[in-house]
């Protein structure tokens, strides 16, 4: 979307509400009666406020510049300001920090600290399971210590927090009555019971399946399932009668070796508990640890060295980080093309995806074709010839309807998307690029898609998005299978808006839906039908006395959604004359497109008619 003159607006306002609080600074720091009575504390609070400031002011001065290059801010008269302010902070800083100063000092200096006690709480990054851990171990330790003022209290929560919890209330200053507020912001966000339930219950899902038992990884398993377990109690939700959900979750995380083993060993006659089975796989872990071979000395001792290092994690190749190639998230989500590139240019292995001399002794077969390669190496669809979704639009073509939508990235970043609405597709797609900008991590979840003439698509990802409307308050989420590419641009031509009478009164959705547009969100049928409204649209009602020659041209339907209005249908065809203009004719459904001009069609019956079951509403030639 353009950025348009409310954006500049907005931006100048913030600017200025952050010179107003750069200029309140400069003229504490003139005076020098109030920086030689304020606390060390005090002094320090500024002089991190003024760092944070001046930052923000740059960032609206780039970001008003890259809209109104003749912007005419004095930023020198700013910049001096700022140094100012920062030079009278660090001196005065250092002389009290000294033990000769002499500086006076006032009554209620003594009621802070000259220096704050280091406080170790793990960093909040907004993860709703972690929430309720985090704010009662800060309620504990800083909250409910009386030696430690508001001001103070704020300033150890700031530090606490990182990307969006932190975002919410950085611009809060440091005062006294902020730090309820804080607090305050941050219950409302995330203090939320069913998505806390839902992380709980989704890290159960998720738990990563033992590949092959050892004593830590079946350790790291039972733990993992004992903390979810324990949360979900701690939030009084009842699991008691979970066991036989559970046990299918988990059985199918197990190796092969364990599986067998706990069929074999465990009581036929009894009905199995989760009690149980973690307390067999933890038997195990201690069976498998005590049957280790102990390194003595001399030679076992030196075998055993050899062999810890022959095992040890190689650097990735692809990210150089701590964990093999076929581990790397960022090498997974290459499209198919790219990952078969870098393993050709990089010597790599096509089955075990290393590098090493003469034949690999790997027997790896590729999931998806049964061939003697990875299967990261496989060629996906996305490499085969892309098959159009809309016809040509030549003199009968298609428009697909198409929205805008809003979502939000890891930082909590807004992104503007283009979305396709699909409602003859089961499943909503999104590209790995979207994917890219949001900076997510979509989870293992392989699905197979079959689109026209029964071609199937593998896909290995899947995500759910949270979509925002930009016309009205509206949310809903869309589970994504995570795909290279979903379709060519849309619409493939541009099509000529002077063709088309849009209905006054209306806003729509995409006002670019004329323009070929990349697509890297598709809504599909589950969205397509919550989304729709089933009201008449304004301007469509009127009627024309005139006959219509060519009842069963391609039309064009103008369709009221919660992202706002959508054009989709066929188009008109290409007339002789540039003077020849359309305009709406409300047909209803069964209805004769000559008898509905001979009679008028009753706008009362029009308004009992569902909107997406109107039609055909056909285009007539003035």
């Amino acid at each position: 979307m353009a950025p348009t003159s409310e954006d500049l607006k907005q931006l100048r306002a913030s600017r200025g509400y952050t010179k107003a609080s750069i200029t309140r600074l400069y003229n504490f720091t003139s005076n020098e009666n109030d920086v030689g009575l304020s606390a060390m504390f005090a002094l320090e609070t500024k002089r991190t406020r003024i760092v944070e400031l001046f930052n923000e002011y740059e960032q609206y001065n780039k970001e008003i510049l890259a809209l109104d290059e003749a912007d005419a801010e004095d930023v020198a008269d700013y910049e001096a300001k700022y140094y100012h302010i920062l030079t009278i902070l660090n001196e005065a800083i250092k002389n009290k920090s000294s033990p000769s100063s002499n500086a006076p000092v006032s009554s209620c200096q003594n009621n802070y600290k000259a220096k704050l006690p280091t406080i170790k709480i793990d960093t909040y990054t907004g993860k709703y399971s972690e929430y309720t851990g985090f704010v009662n171990l800060f309620r504990a330790i800083i909250h409910n210590d009386r030696s430690i003022d508001n001001v103070q209290k704020l300033y150890y929560l700031r530090s606490f927090l990182a990307n969006e919890p932190f975002d919410l209330i950085k611009n809060l200053p440091l005062a006294e009555g902020n730090y309820e507020e804080a607090l305050k912001l941050l219950e409302e966000r995330y203090n939320h019971k069913f998505k806390i339930v839902n992380e709980h219950i989704n890290s159960l899902l998720d738990i990563n399946a033992l590949v092959k038992s050892t004593p830590v990884n079946l350790r790291q398993f039972v733990s993992s399932v004992k903390q979810s377990l324990s949360a979900l109690k701690n939030l009084s939700v009842s699991t008691d009668n979970w066991d036989p959900i559970i046990l299918a979750i988990l059985y199918r995380k197990l190796d092969t070796y364990t599986s067998r083993a706990y069929q074999l060993e465990r009581d036929d006659t009894e009905e199995p508990t989760v009690t149980e089975f973690l307390l067999y796989l933890e038997k195990r872990a201690l069976a498998l640890e005590n049957a280790e071979p102990s390194p003595t000395a001399g030679k076992s001792h030196h075998k055993a060295v050899v062999n810890v290092t022959a095992t040890a994690s190689p650097a990735c190749s692809y990210c150089k980080s701590k964990h093999r190639i076929f581990d790397c998230s960022k090498f997974k989500m290459l499209t198919s093309s790219e990952r078969i590139a870098f393993g050709k240019n990089n010597s790599l292995c096509s089955v075990c995806l290393n590098k090493h001399n003469g034949k690999c002794r790997f027997h790896f077969r590729c999931s998806t074709c049964k061939q003697a390669h990875n299967t990261l190496l496989h060629p996906d669809s996305a490499n085969q010839p892309q098959v159009s979704l809309v016809s040509n639009l030549g003199h009968n073509g298609v428009l697909l309807p198409t929205v805008r939508v809003k979502l939000y990235s890891r930082t909590g970043s807004e992104v503007h998307v283009k979305a396709l609405l699909d409602c003859c597709s089961q499943s909503s797609l999104a590209t790995t690029k979207l994917i890219g900008i949001l900076g997510l991590t979509p989870s293992k979840d392989n699905s197979n898609i079959i689109g026209a003439g029964e071609k199937s698509t593998d896909t290995q990802y899947s995500i759910p998005l949270d979509v925002y409307s930009l016309t009205m308050p509206y949310r809903v989420t869309a589970n994504c299978n995570i795909m290279d590419k979903i379709t060519c641009k849309l619409p493939q031509n541009e099509i000529k808006l002077d063709a088309i009478n849009i209905p006054d009164g209306i806003t729509l959705s995409d006002v670019d839906f004329h323009q070929p547009s990349e697509i890297n969100l598709l809504l599909g049928a589950d969205i397509f039908f919550q989304v729709l409204l089933l009201e008449p649209v304004p301007g469509q009602q009127e009627r024309s006395a005139q006959p219509v020659e060519d009842p069963a041209s391609s039309h064009p339907t103008v369709v009221n959604t919660k992202f706002g209005y959508i054009i989709g249908g066929g188009l008109p065809r290409q007339q002789t004359s540039d003077k020849n203009r359309w305009r709406w004719l409300y047909v209803p459904s069964g209805e004769n497109p000559s008898d509905c001009l001979s009679r008028g069609t009753d706008p009362d019956e029009l308004r009992h008619i569902p909107m997406w079951l109107h039609g055909p509403s056909f285009l007539q030639e003035e």
